[in-house]
């Protein structure tokens, strides 16, 4: 993999948008969620998740970028990460308090938690030492999966291998863009996977 192919798949693969696949996956195929929403209810979780999470902690980095304050749309130094992250966390935990108040499932009420608790936890390791947001976000994914494979409607037994695969060349990517080292990616990817494995 050269360096151009590792930079398309972490821009592709950015955490905001594996984050927002990762609840695709829970809403359609948690038998609750799937069978118990509407049509309207799914694309109003799934457009709020996107806008809040995705877009707009992106709009940041994007705004920071113009005004000179961050060196790179990538966060390659700690210092750039902590408003996205800030950003991000408000998100989450705004989203967690506004589905429990409108009595939302659950499940989604847990996936937003989570995501918070993910994104705070990186937040306060990122004052001492770089974490890979990116492995953080492919071990939720995992995590979710694994978590999903008992109550899915669908056979994830399957796709669980094909997400650890799919996340160890997301991870190769980070490594040859030398974003992280190695004991980076393993901290980010054991982050996102036991908090997932706890909350949801």
């Amino acid at each position: 993999m050269d360096k151009n192919t590792a930079l398309g798949i972490s821009i592709v693969c950015h955490p905001v948008f594996v984050n927002l696949i990762t609840f695709t996956l829970m809403l359609q195929t948690h038998p609750y969620l799937k069978a118990g929403l509407s049509g309207e209810a799914k694309w109003f979780y799934t457009l709020f998740i996107f806008i809040t999470t995705s877009m707009i902690p992106l709009f940041v980095v994007v705004i920071r970028k113009a005004l000179g304050y961050t060196s790179s749309i990538m966060l390659d130094n700690s210092d750039d990460r902590h408003i996205p992250y800030i950003t991000a966390a408000f998100a989450y935990l705004f989203g967690y308090y506004l589905f429990g108040t409108i009595g939302s499932p659950k499940p989604i009420q847990a996936f937003m938690l989570a995501m918070a608790t993910i994104t705070i936890t990186l937040l306060v390791v990122n004052f001492f030492t770089k974490i890979s947001a990116h492995a953080t976000a492919c071990g939720a994914l995992c995590a979710v999966a694994i978590k999903l494979q008992p109550l899915a409607l669908i056979n994830l037994s399957l796709i669980i291998p094909i997400l650890f695969v799919i996340s160890g060349f997301i991870l190769s990517a980070r490594l040859i863009l030398q974003a992280h080292d190695l004991k980076q990616i393993y901290a980010g990817f054991l982050t996102g996977f036991f908090i997932v494995m706890l909350l949801l």
